[in-house]
């Protein structure tokens, strides 16, 4: 079993996956801090389904890009779980969740994380070919992003915080072309990286506690704007 969390965004999530099943999943969308709501979302996985932590096999936290604060507090709560209990960690990567929720889609497959004033951090998905990513990850304007698209001549599919806050720049670039998932797509991300940290751990791709780390893959203005959220 994998308890996997994600506090890459303001919404706090805990899933449990248990051999590729999600067997618990809980998430908080409020105007409270993640160092207040996250181990109350924990404890209250573990006593619905009578476990602790030590009933886990390895534990996992979606590690960014997203916000900075977050970020470091579910980090800091992961790696203390794992040292208390003496198992392994895994890194998710939320533009990989993200991409991952989308379940059918030929076309691109485009997560955004809001980074403020009409800038993402992104990377793009071949949706048509199973779920491959064909760019690297970025920290662009949205303009930027969507100018990229248009240039691939695709369809495109929008998720994520960053997708809903840009819909106009989007539209006005690709119109017909680019499509939007559901806003509840961005909660589901969450079961993406549960079932992402499975296959890590499957493929024994796990850290150690201390070498689990805040992805910041650019130290960009965007990165400066998204550590005030």
């Amino acid at each position: 079993m994998i308890l996997t969390i994600d506090t890459s965004t303001k919404i706090a999530s805990v899933t449990l996956i248990n051999q590729g099943r999600i067997s618990y999943h809980a998430f908080l969308n409020d105007n409270k801090t993640h160092s207040e709501k996250l181990m109350p979302l924990i404890s209250e996985c573990f006593n619905m389904m009578q476990l602790t932590p030590q009933d886990m096999d390895a534990f996992a936290a979606v590690v960014g890009p997203g916000s900075f604060t977050g970020l470091r507090i579910g980090i800091a709560t992961i790696q203390g779980l794992a040292f208390s209990t003496q198992k392994p960690c895994i890194a998710v990567s939320a533009l990989d969740a993200l991409a991952h929720s989308v379940d059918s889609f030929d076309g691109l497959i485009v997560p955004l994380i809001d980074a403020r004033n009409a800038q993402a951090y992104s990377a793009i998905y071949d949706g048509a070919n199973s779920h491959l990513k064909i760019t690297d990850d970025m920290a662009k304007s949205v303009k930027t992003i969507a100018e990229d698209i248009r240039k691939m001549k695709r369809k495109a599919i929008f998720v994520g915080d960053g997708a809903n806050v840009n819909h106009d720049i989007i539209i006005d670039i690709l119109g017909s072309d680019a499509h939007f998932s559901e806003e509840q797509q961005d909660y589901t991300a969450a079961k993406s990286a549960a079932q992402l940290a499975q296959t890590k751990y499957d493929n024994k791709d796990t850290l150690l506690p201390a070498n689990l780390v805040p992805y910041y893959f650019r130290n960009t203005s965007a990165k400066k704007k998204s550590e005030r959220s």
